[in-house]
């Protein structure tokens, strides 16, 4: 039995009935060595020893198919052992915070992956994991008080046009760089200088794009 969205076979001794349930002794995964069975389990909704009907070993399939994580899913049932055989999909991009108040680091990734067992630092162009870090990154920024709409598209390279990350950015309310200030030795600063920092002040805030750009126009000033 062929689907649009994956590959689905169902082997036994004889054809199930609208609503039968079997029981299989194992599940087993196969093609995607990168991440442990646990994971997969708890992405899929899967127990083991848990009655299900064709219908819910499809059902199974098609979760870890909407996450974007695998390309193609199928599965197998021989009347004993249900197996998933999984498919990576290509594509899959480090995330990158554009102007969120949160570091991005090993915390951050190690508390994604707490939530969303398939997210090992990487997420698709597209898909239900995607969108689950997306919604996380709100909860985050609401559990400071901060309520906020995140958005996730492509960040691409300027020079290549070649999608790099998936960006995730505040768009409401707006970000924007605040008063900047200078700490140390205390100068008088040249005004020059001056006018090239206030410049920045209330333009749109990119965690690394606004410093580099600050950097930049410094250097060249200089």
């Amino acid at each position: 039995l062929t689907l649009p969205a994956a590959v689905l076979a169902l082997v036994c001794a004889a054809l199930p009935t609208a609503g039968q349930s079997f029981q299989p002794k194992s599940v087993k995964f196969t093609g995607a060595p990168d991440y442990a069975d646990t994971e997969l389990l708890s992405a899929a909704e899967l127990k083991a020893g848990a009655d299900l009907s064709y219908a819910e070993m499809n059902n199974r399939a098609q979760k870890l198919l909407d996450s974007g994580v695998f390309s193609a899913v199928s599965f197998k049932f021989d009347g004993q052992d249900l197996t998933f055989q999984l498919t990576p999909a290509s594509g899959m991009l480090p995330i990158r915070l554009q102007n969120l108040p949160i570091a991005h680091g090993k915390d951050l990734d190690e508390k994604v992956h707490r939530q969303f067992p398939l997210y090992h630092g990487l997420v698709p162009e597209r898909g239900g994991l995607t969108e689950s870090v997306r919604s996380a990154l709100e909860e985050m920024l609401e559990a400071q008080g901060i309520k906020a709409t995140v958005a996730a598209m492509l960040f691409r390279n300027g020079a290549t046009d070649k999608a790099e990350a998936v960006n995730f950015s505040i768009t409401a309310p707006p970000v924007v760089v605040g008063e900047i200030r200078t700490e140390g030795t205390i100068v008088m600063l040249d005004p020059k200088v001056s006018a090239i920092l206030a410049k920045f002040s209330g333009a749109a805030y990119d965690a690394e794009g606004s410093i580099k750009q600050i950097e930049t126009d410094l250097d060249a000033y200089y």
